[in-house]
């Protein structure tokens, strides 16, 4: 009689663990965080029958009040089990699971089948008996590099198989990547609107990493009427700055701290083709943003930038520098200290052969026929009009070059 339990327990198991790779392709299709939330739960459920565990969860890592937490996100519940009040924990402080958090950071699924064997793990095995619970299994979830949280389960089948275990993991990593990509592009779709006037929009946010990010929708193309085609995203941690913010807020004490919207994403890069005979331009831009979105665009192409933050610093970079480190030198036009027409002169008149040979771009917000003159006249090889493509910077400087 054991023996045909055994066999129709393994059948079982195979037949859950045929449906959960089947469902995972159709997580990815999900429109919007209601059907996300229902597949995901229907996820945890089918791991939940196939494990035979009370309880299969997913925990995000949070801070609060400077505090680092595991918090519950999303559970399924056996509802032929009854499970106790201190097993539907939805909150765990980080350093009270130490060991835990070593081994989930490594990479590594941590697999409890006796609670006793925690026992030189004080604090864990402690945390185990407040729960009530006797066995646990808990596998990692990364953002990028990051430890975001974990998957989970408690009460499941003895002897269940090293495969189901790296399943669970494998599962884990799917859901949050596609919650990450989906609560993307939803940011994405609210902004749609203002591209139709913007060559960019910013947005920072907290991600599940416990990171502040800062991701630009940059336009690279637009239709005839103006709808934009192609866009590119670019993603900055900034999470010093926004601490610093933060807690000087903090430190008001009328003012409350208010609930911070969370997203983040996933989103692939691809390395375009690197230019051919480009390696490094030194960039002359005050404006911090306009300088990152250009530096980033273009390191996309294999391009190493330098950045002078006015003319006169500009000057100072290329004359300090050995000959041959510069392959060019893109020049706004507005700046404080120097302008880009006196930089470029100044260079010009630098008294060694590559300061009458180094190509100078002029970026400019004027398209006028005689501020192409002024910058001619004051040495520019070439004159370019704000927005500028980054196709269309690469081809000027590859021209000027040869």
């Amino acid at each position: 009689m054991r023996s045909t339990d055994n066999y129709n327990r393994t059948k079982a198991m195979q037949e859950y663990a045929s449906a959960i790779l089947r469902e995972l392709p159709m997580i990815d299709r999900v429109k919007n965080n209601e059907e996300l939330d229902g597949a995901i739960y229907e996820m945890l459920q089918l791991l939940g029958k196939c494990s035979g565990a009370d309880r299969v969860y997913i925990f995000d890592k949070k801070e609060k009040n400077r505090k680092e937490y595991f918090c519950l996100q999303y559970e399924w519940k056996n509802e032929d089990d009854i499970l106790e009040k201190e097993q539907l924990f939805s909150e765990i402080a980080v350093e009270d699971i130490p060991h835990w958090t070593d081994e989930l950071k490594k990479g590594l699924t941590i697999q409890i089948t006796d609670r006793e064997e925690l026992s030189p793990m004080e604090q864990e095995y402690n945390l185990m008996k407040k729960h009530h619970t006797y066995s646990r299994v808990l596998a990692p979830i990364f953002s990028r590099d990051h430890l975001s949280g974990f998957i989970g389960m408690d009460h499941f089948y003895k002897g269940i198989s090293e495969l189901f275990i790296h399943q669970l993991a494998f599962v884990g990593a799917h859901l949050n990547t596609a919650t990450e990509n989906l609560r993307m592009f939803t940011l994405l779709e609210k902004n749609l609107e203002s591209m139709e006037k913007e060559e960019f929009i910013a947005i920072d946010y907290l991600a599940t990493d416990n990171n502040w990010h800062l991701s630009r929708f940059i336009v690279q193309s637009r239709t005839e009427d103006g709808t934009a085609r192609q866009v590119l995203l670019v993603i900055r941690v900034i999470s010093e700055e926004k601490r610093r913010e933060k807690y000087l807020i903090d430190d008001v004490p009328f003012i409350r701290e208010q609930e911070v919207s969370e997203t983040t994403a996933e989103i692939p890069f691809f390395k375009l083709r690197p230019s051919r005979i480009i390696k490094t331009l030194l960039i002359a831009e005050d404006n911090d943003l306009n300088y990152e979105i250009l530096e980033e665009q273009l390191e996309m192409y294999g391009i190493h930038c330098v950045r002078a933050v006015n003319g006169k610093e500009c000057v100072q970079l290329f004359e300090g520098a050995p000959s041959g480190t510069y392959d060019a030198i893109l020049m706004d036009m507005q700046m404080p200290v120097m302008n880009g027409l006196d930089a470029a002169r100044a260079i010009r008149a630098l008294p060694f052969p590559e300061a009458k040979q180094i190509p100078v771009i002029a970026l400019t917000a004027n398209a006028y026929l005689e501020d192409a003159q002024k910058c001619k006249e004051a040495g520019m090889n070439d004159h370019m009009s704000k927005p500028v493509q980054i196709e269309q910077i690469i081809r000027t400087v590859e021209k000027w070059m040869k």
